[in-house]
């Protein structure tokens, strides 16, 4: 088996798409034409989830946009194979320069933790039509949504501890990595400084719109959002020259 090239992104709408995320999406297809692209708009694969996994179904239907997302990131792989990808992730080399198609699946680590703890990203993986751990993932992230109800709370934090812990990057890992012991691979996470000082070794450059969240890092930050997304596309522009 391998990883069919495909290339999914989603989003409750391109409309409210920012300038980086828009740039990024345009850019995706055309530095890889092989591949199949498909833009996913909210409500889409609701009735394929509820399907496949209709146990979950009552739950499914309760969840907030942002825990849908998490289970639908893995759902439309599993459906197809190929690679999903946020919306606001650039990429900076094409696929086929570092996406092992020979394989069943690709995980990107992520950044080392304080704790020592492996963990990988949700933000951008690949993986076989089927592939039986993207099942595991979304059945272990409609358990975790279920019993970590107590942490979604009013406030920011306890909200982002709810999403984290439940059906997003703490699922994720624990499936891949401390189940599964699955081969990850580098150079998905980095920041502007890794890309200055070796563009060569990051595959994609991450910006985090946080567009999912109420209270967003721009709204807190009192950032506006179209002059930064703007300054990054320069910044990457000037860093790898494309």
């Amino acid at each position: 088996m391998a990883i069919d090239k495909n290339i999914f992104q989603m989003h409750n709408s391109y409309g409210r798409l920012g300038p980086f995320e828009r740039v990024a999406i345009e850019r995706w297809r055309a530095i890889n034409p092989d591949w199949n692209y498909r833009f996913i708009v909210d409500g889409e694969l609701d009735e394929y989830v509820s399907d496949l996994w209709g146990e979950h179904a009552d739950v499914y239907r309760e969840m907030n946009n942002i825990q849908k997302s998490q289970i639908l990131r893995a759902a439309v792989v599993y459906q197809n194979g190929g690679i999903y990808s946020d919306c606001d992730i650039y990429p900076i080399h094409k696929l086929k320069d570092f996406i092992p198609l020979e394989s069943s699946a690709a995980w990107f680590k992520l950044r080392d933790r304080p704790d020592k703890r492996i963990m990988i990203g949700d933000c951008f993986f690949g993986a076989e039509k089927g592939n039986p751990i993207l099942d595991e993932i979304i059945h272990e992230a409609f358990k975790r949504t279920v019993s970590c109800k107590h942490m979604a709370g009013d406030d920011w934090e306890s909200y982002a501890g709810y999403i984290y812990e439940s059906s997003s990057v703490h699922a994720y890992s624990d499936i891949v990595v401390r189940k599964h012991n699955e081969p990850l691979l580098e150079g998905g996470d980095n920041w502007i400084s890794d890309i200055k000082e070796n563009p060569d070794k990051c595959h994609y450059y991450h910006y985090s719109t946080e567009s999912w969240v109420p209270n967003n890092r721009f709204q807190r930050d009192g950032v506006d959002p179209f002059a930064n997304q703007m300054e990054h596309l320069t910044i990457i522009k000037e860093l790898t020259g494309i």
